[in-house]
């Protein structure tokens, strides 16, 4: 008889299922998976605001200090991914409260920017990869705004809302709609990150046309932000059923990914893993 053993496998560095490196002639593995975080907000100032605040055409000033694609040289990092933190419109500072997933935070370009950096990373033998943090949205987002607007709208089930009450956990924020109606709703990180609910079809749909927006646009991959979190109410100590919820969003998801680049790299910051263990029994 066989049960079910939770694994948590927790990375504090990005994690890649790669094929193993072949090395080059020139000693340089053919397939270089070697990683580089970008912080953009911090990085290079492209464009010379004011501010001074890093941008998309200030990673393009830097990516022969990253790889120049020459084998040859020895004054570049020779990096072969680089993994870029949200660079989506946000309203905090991190970007992890994504109000557009479908646009560029105007500090930090524009989206033929983007097409830029991709085109010129690409030359140099450079994947992009994005951070995208699908678990929730910024309370900024159309969709909460259309969501508290109007409760016969489709993207009221986008979210979890419900009517206020005195006996919610902490976790379920209380907000009063622009009718004036008191209402909760859930948001495990904080109160301005509603997350999406996905037990609606319609919310994996959007999440899976997100993908494809960016792998169109000549991404090469995702970092998967919050990949636990997708199904669950709880920081820790998940259900065997919302582990499995987890794992069959992400399965849909990396296959829907697969069929578009065969090649896309996809991590997460933290997997959940059901293994059956044969107890013999």
């Amino acid at each position: 008889m066989k049960r079910f053993r939770v694994r948590f496998v927790c990375a504090l560095a990005i994690v890649f299922l790669l094929g193993v490196q072949q090395p080059s002639e020139a000693g340089i593995p053919s397939t270089n998976n070697l990683v580089y975080e970008v912080f953009v907000r911090s990085f290079a100032d492209g464009d010379n605001d004011p501010n001074k605040i890093g941008d998309l055409k200030g990673v393009i000033s830097k990516l022969d200090y990253l790889n120049d694609g020459n084998p040859k040289t020895s004054d570049d990092l020779e990096i072969g991914i680089l993994w870029l933190m949200p660079i989506f419109p946000t309203r905090s500072y991190h970007g992890y409260d994504v109000s557009d997933f479908r646009d560029i935070n105007p500090d930090y370009g524009t989206l033929d920017d983007f097409k830029t950096l991709v085109k010129e990373a690409h030359k140099r033998g450079i994947r992009i990869v994005l951070d995208l943090p699908l678990n929730h949205t910024s309370s900024a987002h159309p969709w909460f705004k259309e969501a508290l607007k109007d409760e016969t709208s489709p993207f009221r089930s986008f979210y979890q809302i419900r009517p206020d009450a005195s006996d919610v956990p902490g976790d379920w924020r209380r907000i009063t709609s622009p009718s004036g109606v008191k209402l909760r709703y859930f948001a495990l990180f904080d109160e301005g990150m509603p997350d999406l609910d996905y037990k609606n079809q319609a919310v994996w749909k959007e999440a899976m046309e997100i993908a494809k927006f960016w792998l169109d646009l000549g991404v090469d991959g995702f970092r998967l932000d919050a990949a636990k979190h997708i199904f669950g109410d709880r920081f820790t100590g998940l259900q065997e059923g919302e582990i499995l919820k987890n794992n069959d969003f992400w399965l849909a998801f990396s296959q829907f990914t697969y069929k578009i680049n065969a090649d896309a790299i996809q991590s997460c910051s933290a997997r959940l893993v059901l293994s059956a263990v044969d107890d013999g029994i």
